[in-house]
Formats: C-alpha cells, structure tokens, sequence
C-alpha cells in the first residue's frame, strides 16, 4: 500500500489517497478505527478499465466484501484526477468497538485500488 499518493477528485486538488497492489501483487492496508465505531464509510476507485473486490478483516475473520468498480482516472502515478459520485461510496456497518481496532483492507484480486474519504462513525 501506498499511502503517499494525492488526487484532484471532482475538482477538489490534494486529496491524501491510499493505493493499493499493483497489477500483478495484491496490496493491503491496516486502518485503526476508534473504540465505539460502528461503520466506516469511504470512496474506492478500481484501476481504469478493471474491477475489484476488498475485502475488510480483523485479525484472521473477514468482517465484511466490497465490489468497486474501475474509474478512467485512475491509471498512472500519482497525482490522479478522479471524477467520481455517489455510487462510488460505500459503508461498512460492523458491532461497536470496546477498544480502538485495526482493520485490514485486501483488494481479492490483484487489482489496483485507490481509497479516500475515510470516515469512521
């Protein structure tokens, strides 16, 4: 994963990104989410012409899948330009946390993906 990444997303310049795998490795990335979350919401973006599933685990127990689909401005290196809408949001509801939790997020494939807007409620 690489989170050193920015984007103009919808026009809105240097928006911090993580990216992850390449198109042969499948990347992964460990979020901490405070005690008492209950979902986290974020965008995700397939690379260009391609589609992903991530997949959301604590420890060794997957907590929950996500399709995503590719979008035309991801492709090349950092800065992206993404147009993106609300069908490229997603939440994933889960029990509340009794202490602050990491989770990890796996694209399935090796597939690249780039996710922003991460918001834990």
């Amino acid at each position: 994963a690489y989170n050193d990444g920015v984007a103009t997303v919808n026009g809105t310049e240097n928006v911090a990104t993580i990216k992850l795998g390449s198109s042969s490795k499948i990347g992964s990335a460990t979020i901490t989410l405070p005690k008492g979350t209950t979902s986290v919401s974020f965008y995700a973006v397939a690379w260009k012409g391609k589609t992903a599933t991530l997949q959301f685990s604590i420890g060794d127990t997957v907590i929950g899948t996500q399709a995503i689909v590719g979008n035309d401005g991801a492709t090349g290196n950092a800065p992206y330009t993404l147009t993106v809408a609300d069908t490229d949001t997603y939440s994933l509801a889960m029990a509340a946390f009794g202490a602050d939790t990491e989770v990890t997020v796996t694209p399935v494939e090796a597939v690249r993906v780039i996710l922003f807007g991460i918001q834990a409620k």
